[in-house]
């Protein structure tokens, strides 16, 4: 089927979803672009073409506590606790620092004493917290009018606890570590979910796909976090266009799908949240796309954190709330991508703006939990 006739899956906007509260916990350590390039782990020439200013850094906290962290700020911002849970996911795209079989959502769960919810670990890509809210949407819309429940989405990436390299390790893109969570829910709170659809870009998946499988020994890291090598591949055998083609073919689509089903051409957004991604990326095909259906651009913070892997848009949401910038009333349009490919697209009326939180020091968020 041709791009012009493949439409976005999207969640119905018949029934009135909420993020009850969301949550975001970004390190106060950075190390500045200027530092990486005086050390020769970044390039002059980069710089200029990505416009970062720093990376957000953790030395301390493995992801599924920074997860932990940000699931009990968004439960207690709301007034909830684990017992409410339908559903409970963790999307990452890196390691967490454990047995591979272990499972993250699970920890969460059986800390935040929540056994009835369904609990898994996604990865899928960096758009994985946009496909995980689309799961919790249809899990909430399963659940009978008037009862109590809520789902829980929560994103967490640290990268320097492997031989991935977060400054040079891929194209276009500096690497911050972060974790965001989302309470959605049928109760109002933070904000009203307006629309939520998603676009597939499979014939994408190949830019994360190496040439040959390859079993795993000590020299299996260059095959483990290897992104420039087959992005590298790709674009030698189809093209940088491909990329900037297919991804703007699925954010057309994202674009149709929430200008047929809100009034968002009439009414555009206050605000546009997009990837972390460098200004060479974002600004001619995130912000080229949108820019008219959203009044202002929230870009900065993110060029001061670093792509987050799955966390981009929600971190930058918290943010953005805490800033003092967003207001009651005001719409904000998030847009995300990753690996896959696939793309996701949110539209939010704010409410009770109280509601979005950035954790500070963990320690005595977690003092008292049994971890």
């Amino acid at each position: 089927m041709s791009d012009s006739k493949r439409t976005a899956a999207h969640a119905p906007t018949t029934d009135e979803f909420w993020i009850r509260s969301c949550a975001a916990y970004v390190p106060a350590t950075r190390v500045t672009v200027y530092e990486a390039i005086g050390r020769d782990w970044y390039g002059d020439e980069e710089h200029t073409k990505d416009g970062y200013l720093s990376v957000a850094v953790e030395r301390e906290w493995w992801p599924a506590d920074m997860a932990l962290a940000t699931a009990r700020t968004a439960l207690d911002a709301s007034g909830a606790d684990g017992a409410r849970l339908a559903q409970l996911s963790y999307a990452s795209i890196h390691r967490h620092g454990n047995a591979r079989l272990w499972q993250p959502a699970a920890y969460l769960q059986r800390v935040l004493k929540a056994p009835q919810a369904l609990a898994f670990s996604l990865s899928h890509g960096c758009n994985g917290m946009f496909v995980a809210a689309r799961l919790a949407l249809d899990s909430l819309r399963d659940v009978a009018q008037g009862e109590e429940r809520d789902a829980l989405v929560v994103g967490a990436d640290r990268f320097g606890t492997s031989s991935f390299d977060r400054w040079r390790g891929d194209y276009g893109v500096l690497y911050g570590d972060a974790a965001a969570a989302v309470l959605f829910g049928r109760a109002p709170g933070f904000a009203r979910v307006r629309h939520l659809s998603i676009a597939s870009v499979p014939e994408l998946e190949g830019m994360h796909r190496h040439a040959d499988e390859h079993i795993e020994d000590v020299g299996h890291a260059a095959h483990e976090f290897g992104v420039r090598a087959s992005k590298k591949a790709f674009i030698e055998r189809f093209g940088r266009e491909r990329f900037f083609e297919a991804i703007g073919a699925a954010l057309a689509r994202l674009r149709d799908d929430v200008l047929g089903a809100t009034d968002l051409g009439t009414r555009p957004a206050d605000w546009l949240i997009t990837p972390h991604l460098s200004r060479s990326i974002t600004r001619p095909l995130y912000a080229g796309m949108f820019r008219g259906l959203a009044v202002r651009h929230y870009e900065e913070y993110g060029l001061t954190v670093g792509h987050t892997g799955t966390a981009d848009p929600f971190v930058s949401l918290a943010a953005l709330a805490r800033s003092g910038q967003l207001e009651r009333g005001q719409r904000v349009l998030l847009i995300d991508s990753g690996a896959g490919f696939s793309c996701g697209l949110m539209l939010l009326d704010a409410h009770d703006v109280s509601r979005a939180m950035q954790c500070g020091d963990l320690h005595s968020l977690l003092s008292d939990l049994e971890r």
